[in-house]
Order: C-alpha cells, then structure tokens, then sequence
C-alpha cells in the first residue's frame, strides 16, 4: 500500500504527524507537490520519521530541484522524484508528472518565487508516455478534464499535459493535490492540503 499527501507549504509538523500516524506496514510515503520546504529548508532541525518521496508543485524552489533528473534524497529521508519518472512500487507501475501552472503568477515575482520550470513540459510528458500504461500516476495538477467539471476553470497548458500523459497511459488510477479541495472524479483523486490517502 502506498501513502499519498496533499499540499502541505511548508507546514513541517502536520507533515511529520501524519507520517507518524501511518501504520508500520506501509512502506511509501508519496507528497503530490508544493511541499514548501526551499529556500530555507526547516525539515533539518524536524527530520521526518520515515522516507517521503515528493514531486514539484507550483510554489516548490525550482533552482534547488530544477536540475535533478533522477530520484535524489536531498535531506534525510526527503527524496525528490523528477518529472517524467516511472518506477515499480508496491508491485505497481507508478509515473510521476510534478509541476503546474500557477494562478496567481502575476502577483509573484520571476526568479524569487515564481519560475516558468514550475509548468510541465512536451518532453516530460513524452518521457513519461514511453514506459506505455501504467497502473497508477502521482501529479501535482489534475487533468483538465477534471479542472473543467469539478472546478469550473478553462485550465492550464500544465492541466492539458497531464491529461496527455494519462490518457497514454491507460487512464490509471491518478492522484493529485494542487487544487486545495478534496474530490473523486471517475479514475482521480484530487486531495485536499494535508489529506492523508491510502491507493
């Protein structure tokens, strides 16, 4: 079994509390993006208890993930999953697709805290598509189908790129955050900030 987590921005303790809380028997601990732990990277003073593999979001420090291309722990137990990557977890095919567009960029500032590497891009989704179907997907963003019928927005190059890669692959079970408001929608789940979910 395979424990995901919504957004958590940098809320160190609800992090760790929730890692703490999960039983013993589960081995994998998945955070769908935005986890807010750069620049100033509180999670050295708080390690978390047990390994938690994450993905970009959109308010993620890109110049501290942005060139890592394979998976990388980058503090104890902290271990960066790039986009695009595929892996066997749990007897399961998983991809990773992290990464969004973000809403309110015209209210933040380019190369403080806002990066155009935060979107996703054709080549991540291509890289992603040539592992053929896949039985479960983690991304940041829902596909846009799910942006369009649950939260009645046009969505985003980036909402379009995930629908991409999912339809590639199968149509898998797909877990999400991003959106900060729990759903179910057919194959998704879109979760809440600090929601805990069992796939």
């Amino acid at each position: 079994m395979i424990s995901v987590i919504g957004d958590v921005h940098g809320s160190v303790g609800e992090l760790i509390d929730l890692v703490a809380q999960v039983p013993e028997d589960v081995e994998t601990f998945i955070q769908v993006g935005d986890l807010g732990a750069f620049p100033h990277l509180p999670w050295k003073s708080n390690p978390l208890p047990r390994p938690v593999h994450f993905i970009r979001g959109n308010h993620d420090y890109e110049p501290d993930i942005a060139h890592l291309t394979t998976p990388t722990e980058i503090m104890h137990n902290l271990i960066f999953v790039p986009s695009g990557w595929v892996e066997e977890i749990d007897g399961r095919l998983v991809g990773f697709l992290g990464g969004a567009d973000s809403v309110d960029m015209p209210d933040r500032t380019e190369g403080k805290d806002w990066w155009y590497t935060e979107r996703i891009t054709g080549a991540q989704v291509t890289q992603l598509g040539q592992m053929g179907k896949l039985d479960l997907m983690i991304t940041h963003t829902p596909p846009i189908s799910v942006v369009v019928a649950m939260f009645g927005r046009p969505g985003t190059i980036s909402d379009m790129y995930v629908q991409q890669a999912w339809e590639a692959a199968g149509m898998p079970p797909l877990v999400c955050g991003h959106m900060h408001k729990s759903v179910k929608y057919h194959q998704v789940r879109v979760l809440d900030e600090w929601e805990l979910a069992f796939v």
